[in-house]
């Protein structure tokens, strides 16, 4: 029975350990920096979990007019747009962390946001973030120092000047942009429209405008417009639905590469859950094959006690059949040859009483006084005869036992 039971627990440890386990979670947190106009600050990102982690793919989302990008780890982009995407500092347990460096190029408070993220464990499985974070970064400071004059930076060489005019640069600098304007037109048959964008119409002063707004996003924050310049030059252009702005349409790498993600975001969704489905599927065959095996091992076991059982009821039967046949077998041993020898002895007087018998009947036979008799006689002396022949017959299966 131990062996048994050793062999149950063996099986069920193996069928629990056999399951895959579930997605793990974990959490993305951000510091919140401050700092005065013109300098640099430090931003520090960090993803934990309770398993160990591979790699993570952060798309973050900034004010490019309160910040400007200087370095990160495993970061790049700028204008309003990082990505962050790498394995970072992993010398804490089961995190990853990144250390980005901004520029403060106006006081007061803005933010940085997650946009998109990704992160892997190391089985390359897709982390659940219970927590997505977002940075206030606050900064402090008036305007910027006009600076001085070419003419004056010119005739001035001194070691002052040029440390005053250095002092200068490091500290916050407007940039105003001069005015500009196009005429929208309609783009011919063989302008290609970027990809990744879907045709749609803006207001412009009481007029419906063609343009084309990213598919991807459901709250547009731009749209890009077909027009000619001052220039005559004819090209796309961005327009800032929010600050009315106007900007030469152009494809960065980093966009280009968020388009495509986007683009392929359905698609790893479907093989995501089919994943899912899969596993779901295999998890609930595990389920039932762990409860056969666990059936076939309680049944095998209740099979062997009842085979046990049988052998020891066949043996207590065969045990009680041979006392029978024993008592029943006669005592050959026992019986003595003097007791035959005294038995033949008997039969030799029978014999001679027979004879003497046979020898009266015949003569009374032969008298015929006795005739009235004689019938009888015959009878009795047939039946002498085959009581004397049955007790010879016994008395010879005797001897032969």
């Amino acid at each position: 029975m131990m062996k048994m039971k050793t062999i149950l627990i063996s099986l069920m440890l193996g069928i629990l350990f056999s399951f895959t386990c579930f997605a793990a979670d974990g959490q993305l947190s951000f510091s919140d920096p401050s700092g005065n106009v013109g300098e640099n600050i430090t931003l520090n990102l960090k993803v934990k979990s309770d398993t160990p982690l591979s790699r993570a793919d952060i798309s973050l989302r900034y004010d490019g007019n309160a910040l400007q990008f200087v370095s990160g780890t495993d970061t790049d982009g700028g204008a309003g747009t990082l990505r962050v995407h790498g394995s970072g500092d992993q010398s804490e347990s089961n995190t990853l962390a990144y250390i980005l460096e901004f520029k403060v190029l106006s006081a007061g408070t803005s933010t940085i946001n997650v946009e998109k993220q990704e992160v892997y464990t190391q089985d390359e499985s897709l982390l659940n973030l219970t927590h997505v974070g977002a940075s206030t970064v606050t900064a402090t400071g008036g305007e910027a120092e006009p600076a001085e004059s070419a003419s004056e930076s010119a005739s001035s060489e001194t070691e002052e000047s040029k440390e005053e005019k250095e002092e200068t640069v490091n500290e916050g600098v407007k940039l105003t942009a001069k005015d500009k304007s196009i005429t929208i037109m309609n783009p011919g048959s063989d302008v290609q429209v970027p990809a990744g964008f879907l045709e749609s119409t803006i207001d412009v002063d009481g007029h419906q405008v063609k343009g084309w707004v990213w598919k991807a996003e459901s709250d547009h924050q731009y749209i890009i417009i077909y027009g000619m310049n001052d220039a005559g030059d004819l090209n796309f252009y961005r327009y800032d639905l929010k600050e009315k702005t106007i900007q030469r349409y152009f494809q960065d790498p980093l966009e280009e590469e968020q388009k495509k993600n986007a683009e392929s975001y359905p698609e790893l969704l479907n093989r995501y859950d089919s994943l899912v489905g899969k596993f779901n599927t295999q998890f609930i065959l595990s389920c039932v094959f762990g409860f056969l095996a666990l059936l076939s091992v309680v049944l095998a076991a209740f099979l062997w006690q009842e085979r046990n059982r049988l052998k020891r009821i066949i043996a207590f039967q065969k045990d009680n059949i041979g006392i029978d046949k024993k008592e029943l077998r006669p005592n050959v041993e026992g019986i003595s040859l003097k007791s035959f020898d005294k038995d033949e002895e008997k039969l030799d007087q029978t014999k001679m009483i027979t004879s003497v018998r046979e020898s009266l009947i015949e003569d009374d036979l032969e008298d015929e006084d006795l005739g009235a008799t004689r019938a009888i006689s015959v009878e009795r002396r047939e039946e002498t005869k085959k009581k004397e022949e049955e007790s010879e017959d016994t008395e010879l299966e005797i001897e032969d036992l």
